[in-house]
């Protein structure tokens, strides 16, 4: 059983004493908000690449490969990314930092090279007889691409560790636009996924070396004595399952799909639930850097603040994500038509089920991050355990009979089920209340905002739709006090001093 005690709310890391000011944290997520955009639009302008320059049974079995990698990483890097988010903040004297530092990053590398490497000649078997027959001759360089993603993720976790989001922000942004542009020449002149999966290796390793750079530039080098390796891993091994079972809810439908429909129905799922994945990172600047914030306030026993970043955060993100769902919902057939080949066009009926769906995962995650900064990890586990097991029973149950659909609501259920549970759970640790008012007024104002949308959407381009929408609604909150003055001074101190 693993010792919870080293995470009570009023010990220290490390004797280490933490601090945190809401104003650096507004100012870190204005940084982040640029690195999360860039992935938006990264995600958006992927789904023409992808589609003209593979056909549907290729794109299939290129995000089962993607898949694949997010499954397998939680297990093979042993979650210690996680680890450097949860135990850097705070920690001033230069040896510790360094010793943390190397002490997960070489641990974390060792690991997945071995397992990876391991995983090939366990998949070599398992697949030989399958319709996955067509990946076997690209496990060798799917194996590479997993240690290359897991060194990617340890350098950006110390960055956000140290809430160094300006590095964050340009290493996220430089791979976002790497790799779209290198994936799209290749894809689009060759038309193979191993040519693509290349693109993908040698960007991330590129930007780990320039990463691990900043690293060592800022710590030294000195090789590590691995001394608190053990209440690392205590920390991080009981994160993965609630990290490889969510992976898997988010992304597991895809082989059963697979299994029942075909690699080609994966491709069209894979456009509408990249359509809507894009919905999630409207508010992820927020969620990014929430973690290492409230876990700072927590070891200092700062409650009261932890539950006023956590109102804010709900708060914004219903600001932001009701406008973005009624535009979804009116606006499904003209996006997806201006992203994809005329065959994709059914992916727009999935996109309005899946954004609800991430619309709720969206607010949940606050309350699914103050569990995890106040170490209740066996909690998620259970959670996550849940979330699953009734994801892959309404999969099992629902993709036979009703297709693509049956995904899509299994999506939306596990995520309204997550949402629900994180909140009462969270709010039995911290009690620390929903802004209702704002809730109401963002949900009011969306649906005037909408009824704007259906008026004029058929007499302008889609872009220009969701323009004028967004500033009627911003007119909107703005007459209605959901934004006023409190908020714009506060933008104009982020500004200052960002």
């Amino acid at each position: 059983m693993v010792n919870l005690s080293i995470f009570h709310p009023l010990k220290p890391i490390n004797g280490i004493a933490l601090s945190t000011t809401t104003q650096k944290f507004g100012r870190d997520v204005v940084i982040s908000a640029v690195a999360t955009g860039a992935r938006s639009l990264r995600h958006l302008f992927i789904l023409p690449v992808l589609t003209h320059g593979l056909d549907k049974t290729q794109l299939g079995l290129w995000e089962q490969v993607m898949v694949g990698v997010a499954l397998v990483i939680p297990w093979v890097s042993l979650q210690l990314p996680g680890a450097l988010v949860r135990f850097l903040p705070g920690v001033e004297d230069l040896n510790s930092r360094r010793n943390i530092t190397y002490s997960l990053l070489l641990f974390a590398l060792g690991s997945t090279l071995i397992l990876s490497l391991v995983g090939v000649l366990g998949f070599s078997a398992v697949l030989a007889d399958t319709r996955w027959r067509p990946l076997l001759p690209l496990l060798p360089l799917i194996a590479a691409l997993t240690l290359a993603t897991t060194a990617l993720e340890l350098i950006r976790a110390y960055f956000r560790g140290l809430r160094q989001m300006v590095h964050h922000a340009t290493i996220s942004v430089a791979q976002y636009f790497s790799e779209l542009v290198l994936v799209a020449y290749i894809l689009l002149e060759s038309g193979d996924i191993s040519f693509g999966l290349w693109a993908l290796l040698m960007v991330r390793f590129a930007l780990f070396a320039v990463g691990g750079a900043i690293v060592v530039n800022q710590l030294g080098w000195a090789l590590p004595s691995f001394s608190g390796i053990r209440e690392f891993l205590a920390f991080s091994v009981p994160l993965i399952p609630n990290s490889a079972l969510y992976r898997l809810f988010d992304a597991g439908d895809r082989f059963l799909i697979a299994l029942y429909l075909g690699h080609a129905a994966v491709g069209v799922y894979f456009v509408s639930y990249t359509a809507a994945s894009v919905f999630a990172t409207l508010t992820s600047p927020l969620h990014l850097v929430l973690l290492p914030a409230i876990s700072e306030l927590w070891n200092r026993g700062q409650k009261d603040e932890i539950a006023e970043y956590i109102r804010d955060t709900i708060r914004f993100t219903a600001i932001i994500s009701f406008p973005a769902l009624a535009l979804v919902v009116l606006l499904s057939g003209e996006i997806i038509a201006s992203l994809t080949p005329e065959n994709y066009g059914q992916s727009a009926r999935y996109l309005p089920v899946l954004a609800l769906g991430f619309f709720a995962f969206s607010l949940g995650v606050p309350a699914d991050h103050l569990l995890v900064a106040a170490g209740r990890t066996r909690i998620l586990f259970a959670v996550n355990s849940a979330m699953v097991t009734g994801n892959i029973a309404l999969n099992l149950l629902l993709i036979p009979h009703i297709g693509l659909w049956g995904a899509a609501f299994s999506t939306l259920a596990g995520h309204l089920l997550y949402a629900l549970t994180a909140m009462i759970l969270a709010q039995r640790i911290l009690p620390f209340g929903l802004p209702w008012r704002s809730l109401a007024w963002a949900a009011f104002n969306a649906i005037l905002m909408g009824g704007f949308v259906f008026v004029i959407k058929s007499h302008l381009p889609v872009l220009l739709t969701i323009a004028f929408s967004g500033m009627a609604y911003l007119l909107l909150c703005i007459s209605t006090g959901l934004l006023g003055l409190r908020e714009w001074r506060y933008l104009q101190q982020l500004a200052g001093r960002s």
